[in-house]
Order: structure tokens, then C-alpha cells, then sequence
């Protein structure tokens, strides 16, 4: 029954010949897949099968940044932690540029920060510093895609100890291990 209920609603939804844009979003349509119009906020007509309308809203929005372990230029290592904040400010630009916003985003933030601290002496990585240094990096990134309002806030940082067997060649079938606990 439900199945049925999808299918009549999904019908339906195809042959509505109005959309409704609110205030704080922005819209495109793309008539017949060549002619494309951005729709200010508003009621607009649109043409069942040959308009395809992209809405998306212009609200800040924030996402997380994954933790990553890295290194710094002098060999110790971190672990960082972010969230990034960003609004759209051209859907159309968003739109011809990216497929995937939030991912592409997040994951060009997670490079930048990365890029950051590898280039950085343990003494010289604070989280204020890499998060200005993400930041800038990605706005410059972002502004020609249609993105505004970018920051990047480093939420977790430490650095901790790890074991280095393996980078420093001592790792032999476990023997290592037993050696240097002996």
C-alpha cells in the first residue's frame, strides 16, 4: 500500500505547474536541459517534464570535518578535528561547479588543514592559526564556486605519541615489538 501511495505521489509531484521559492533560499530552472534561469524568491510557474527546478538554501550552514592524524614538519604528531561554516551565495555558480557541495567542501577543508600542519614546527601549530590558514586557503577555493561566509574552527587538538616502527625501518615480524619491550 505504501508503495502505491509513493508511486501516486511521485506522479503527482511531476506534474505540478507551480514552484515556491521562500526568502531564504535561492533557485534554478533548467528548461529542456539548455536554458537555464535563476528564480528570485516568489510563486513561478513552471512546465511539467521540461522544467527541472534546484533549490537550495542560502542559510549558514556548518558541517564536520573528520579528525585526522598528521604530522608535523619536525615529525610529531596531531590530531585536528574541525567544523566548517559556509552559506551559498550563488546557486547557479554552485551549481555548474560542484556535484556534490557538502562533501567536495568538507574534504578540500580537511586537505587544507592538512597542508597547514604539515608545513608547520610542533612549537608553531596552534588551532587558531591553522583554522585562519584553512580558512583563507578556502575562500579563495570556494568564491569563484558561488560559497560565502567560509570559516574553518578547529574543534580537537593534541598531540600525542605514536609508535614509529615502521617509518623508522625496525618493524621485522613482530620481532621489534618483543625486543623493545624486553
Amino acid at each position: 500500500m505504501n508503495g502505491i501511495l509513493s508511486a501516486i505521489q511521485q506522479l503527482f509531484g511531476h506534474v505540478i505547474f507551480w514552484i515556491m521559492v521562500q526568502p531564504w533560499e535561492q533557485a534554478i530552472r533548467v528548461r529542456a536541459g539548455k536554458h537555464v534561469r535563476r528564480l528570485p524568491p516568489g510563486l513561478h510557474l513552471r512546465v511539467p517534464i521540461l522544467d527541472e527546478v534546484h533549490k537550495q538554501s542560502v542559510r549558514m550552514r556548518c558541517c564536520l570535518i573528520p579528525t585526522q592524524t598528521l604530522s608535523s614538519a619536525d615529525g610529531h604528531t596531531l590530531i585536528v578535528g574541525a567544523t566548517l561554516g559556509y552559506a551559498i551565495a550563488d546557486v547557479e555558480l554552485l551549481y555548474r561547479g560542484l556535484h556534490h557541495a557538502e562533501d567536495t567542501v568538507s574534504q578540500l577543508a580537511a586537505s587544507f588543514i592538512a597542508a597547514e600542519v604539515f608545513g608547520l614546527q610542533r612549537d608553531a601549530a596552534r588551532p587558531d592559526g591553522i583554522g585562519l590558514a584553512a580558512t583563507a586557503r578556502l575562500k579563495d577555493t570556494l568564491a569563484p564556486l558561488g560559497f560565502a561566509d567560509v570559516s574553518v574552527r578547529i574543534t580537537d587538538f593534541a598531540f600525542v605519541r605514536a609508535f614509529r616502527l615502521v617509518q623508522e625501518g625496525r618493524w621485522m615480524n613482530g620481532s621489534a615489538l618483543r625486543t623493545e619491550a624486553a
